[in-house]
């Protein structure tokens, strides 16, 4: 259960640090329209796996966003199987998406895990 501290942060730390730190990004719901949120973001690690003679790179990234929809930053209320977010650097064909982790969930806010995978590049050529 949040703490006093946790909501007051919450309430009026994380809109400062959002407009610091954040980033925007594109959240594609399974079902409804995409729309562009601001994140915090946390890549957390790389694993490289051979499939059928090809590397595959696992990514994985924290995402630390409001849960009001409505909010000036834009947020994520719900989240489902199938949702998935894009970076402005990311193409189409590397969607994150959704892991069903969550941490450090409150009223206010929670990082939500996403992931992708695809194929390994050495300069400019996959592997």
């Amino acid at each position: 259960m949040p703490s006093e501290c946790d909501r007051l942060f919450a309430a009026t730390g994380m809109s400062l640090l959002l407009a610091q730190h954040g980033v925007p990004v594109t959240f594609i719901p399974a079902a409804g329209p995409p729309r562009t949120v601001t994140a915090i973001l946390d890549y957390i690690r790389e694993e490289n796996r051979e499939t059928e003679g090809q590397e595959i790179e696992q990514e994985e990234l924290w995402v630390t966003v409001l849960r009001d929809a409505d909010a000036d930053e834009g947020g994520i209320e719900a989240i489902a199987i199938g949702d998935a977010i894009e970076r402005e650097e990311d193409d189409a064909e590397s969607r994150w998406s959704w892991q069903q982790r969550v941490r450090n969930e409150t009223a206010d806010l929670w990082d939500l895990l996403f992931a992708r995978k695809r194929p390994r590049r050495i300069g400019g050529r996959q592997t």
